[in-house]
């Protein structure tokens, strides 16, 4: 299932792409032999995609003469292998069942993925969860940020007599927002720390705290300049997620129906003692 659901992240991530070249095989052209064994166009764009993620980042086209050779020697070695028999050794075997079981559990999954997250139901998931949410509330604030509460009661008394917020957070505000007067933009409740937060939501558009509102930062004034709800996120910046969860959930009801219908028997850990000795059944 840990692999399961690896596969499933890289689908939603986009990684898996039933329509990319390596699904096509009506123009495969042999770019290379060796000893008559032909290698093709779609080897050299597995290997590209088998390397390291840095390597990746060079266009295929400009590593062809290096990947070439690298496929020319993998295709020597392997052929030297086949003429010292191991394609009969044991864990040659076993290792050859194992990646056939990966690169078939990867293209059953991509290919029912594919069929079942499209666009079109992804849109309908997204008005049916997110796209029906309300907006979050959220408060555009401007705050002075000071030592100590004398400091702030005396912004507070400045303000009473007539004083403009934004100059005297430019004047008198420790924080980094003190240039652009006290500004801190929208943000929502739980995007602030709890006292600030919850001065700053109890305000009506353009009223500031009447006491000092203290934190682990100091101590602030703050005066809210407008209230709002946010708009959900976007489809596109939701497209992600809704994708891994809408395969998530498929592949573990696929699981089900699978294991309904199977045989399993699952076995005690192995002895690390006694490699080869049968384990105990488990009942």
């Amino acid at each position: 299932m840990i692999r399961v659901l690896a596969l499933v992240g890289a689908f939603a991530l986009g990684l898996f792409h039933p329509d990319s070249s390596l699904a096509q095989t009506v123009d495969d052209p042999a770019i290379a032999t060796v000893n008559g064994d032909v290698i093709r166009n779609s080897d050299m764009i597995m290997f590209y995609e088998s390397l390291p993620s840095q390597y990746r980042k060079v266009p295929m086209v400009s590593l062809y003469d290096q990947l070439i050779a690298g496929l020319i020697e993998s295709r020597l070695l392997a052929q030297a292998a086949r003429q010292a028999g191991l394609m009969e050794d044991a864990q040659v075997k076993r290792r050859l069942a194992f990646v056939t079981n990966d690169v078939l559990q990867q293209t059953y999954l991509n290919k029912l993925l594919a069929e079942q997250i499209t666009e079109p139901r992804m849109r309908a998931e997204y008005d049916a969860t997110i796209g029906a949410q309300p907006g979050e509330e959220e408060v555009s604030a401007r705050h002075i940020l000071l030592e100590d509460e004398a400091a702030a009661r005396a912004v507070i008394e400045a303000l009473a007599a007539g004083g403009d917020f934004a100059t005297l957070a430019q004047e008198r505000s420790t924080g980094p927002s003190a240039p652009s007067g006290g500004d801190l933009g929208y943000f929502t409740k739980t995007q602030m720390v709890a006292p600030f937060s919850e001065a700053a939501f109890a305000l009506n558009p353009g009223e500031y705290t009447n006491f000092p509102v203290q934190t682990q930062f100091g101590w602030h004034v703050i005066k809210v300049e407008e209230r709002r709800l946010s708009a959900p996120p976007s489809f596109e910046d939701s497209q992600t997620e809704i994708s891994r969860q809408m395969a998530k959930d498929y592949v573990f009801e696929l699981m089900e129906k699978l294991r309904e219908s199977a045989e399993i028997s699952r076995f005690d850990q192995p002895d690390q003692t006694a490699q080869g000795a049968p384990a105990a059944p488990v009942n």
